[in-house]
């Protein structure tokens, strides 16, 4: 436990350094449970998220990040834009986040199909040359995830 970590991640999201802010949204991703009653801490990521011109690692990490600190809604608003993206990092980082907050509860049944929805707008094609397609493999377990907590299964 860090006294006062909100504030400092808060502090981070302001430095001039791209890695800074990127690192203090991982680390609140990490400390999700605890930052989400941090009434300033979220009112700060709120406001980064809303800056149009971010570094790529900020961005992909925001994608990461908030749905576990703002409610489905606005994260949906805010993701919008990245949900065709060209670059598979920014679909993937949406496809992660979505799954970490059902993971974690915040995604309920009364979420579900509108998570769906979004998703399944999403093209899940890569450029990636590997044989394996991670986009599509989180694709697939974001949605069983989904159908499972719909049929009363709550695997995490």
């Amino acid at each position: 436990a860090i006294p006062d970590l909100g504030a400092l991640l808060a502090a981070a999201l302001e430095d001039n350094y791209f890695e800074a802010s990127a690192t203090a949204l991982e680390i609140a991703g990490r400390h999700a449970e605890t930052l989400r009653g941090d009434a300033a801490f979220v009112t700060k990521l709120r406001a980064t998220a809303k800056r149009r011109m971010q570094h790529f690692d900020v961005r992909y990490q925001q994608l990461r990040v908030l749905p576990l600190f703002v409610p489905l809604d606005e994260y949906f608003a805010f993701a919008d834009r990245y949900r065709f993206a060209e670059n598979t990092r920014l679909r993937q980082a949406i496809l992660d986040g979505l799954r970490r907050a059902l993971d974690l509860g915040i995604i309920g049944a009364h979420d579900r199909d509108a998570t769906r929805r979004f998703i399944d707008q999403m093209p899940v094609t890569t450029s990636d040359f590997k044989p394996q397609f991670m986009i599509r493999e989180s694709f697939i377990q974001l949605y069983q995830k989904l159908s499972d907590q719909d049929h009363g299964d709550n695997p995490k």
